[in-house]
């Protein structure tokens, strides 16, 4: 119970986050060692992130705040009772991503669900960071390009929730 109100979750999830006890226990432990650590190194085990991110590159996660994140930032969060690494691309009472290899946005999540944001990638013995000048140019950059990507391929269908960025 310390652990969950260390991090101001209640002690059983709400039904919005669609997870059981045990994911949610998870999801609070994650964020502990976050916390005590400042960062997370996480592999990475799907494509849909490529070409960026592949199976086997290594991800720095970093805590954050969810109002620093912005549009084009690549996070981790909490998916069907496991890790997902995808770019965010509407931020308000429910945030929604898509993975760059992937056609169609992710349905919205809630923020609480965010664990923490990608600072840089390993692939062997080359390194990105994201928190370069021209790196966080370059993910606004496909951040919106893929917005508008993922709205033709849905329908144009009208996205609930969004805030200007």
């Amino acid at each position: 119970m310390q652990l969950l109100a260390r991090h101001n979750l209640p002690s059983s999830p709400p039904a919005v986050f669609g997870m059981s006890g045990d994911d949610y226990i998870t999801l609070a432990m994650l964020r502990t060692a976050l916390s005590a650590t400042g960062k997370l190194r996480l592999n990475v085990c799907g494509r849909s992130m490529a070409p960026l991110l592949r199976p086997g590159d290594a991800i720095w996660v970093e805590q954050v705040v969810v109002t620093d994140l912005r549009r084009g930032d690549i996070i981790v969060m909490w998916h069907d009772g496991s890790l997902l690494t995808h770019r965010l691309m509407l931020l308000g009472d429910r945030w929604q991503t898509k993975g760059d290899n992937c056609r169609t946005l992710d349905s919205p999540i809630a923020a609480e669900l965010i664990v923490g944001r990608v600072m840089a990638a390993e692939r062997g013995w080359q390194q990105i960071n994201f928190r370069h000048r021209h790196w966080v140019i370059w993910n606004r950059l496909i951040g919106q390009m893929s917005l508008a990507h993922g709205r033709i391929y849905s329908g144009g269908a009208r996205i609930v929730g969004r805030r200007a960025l």
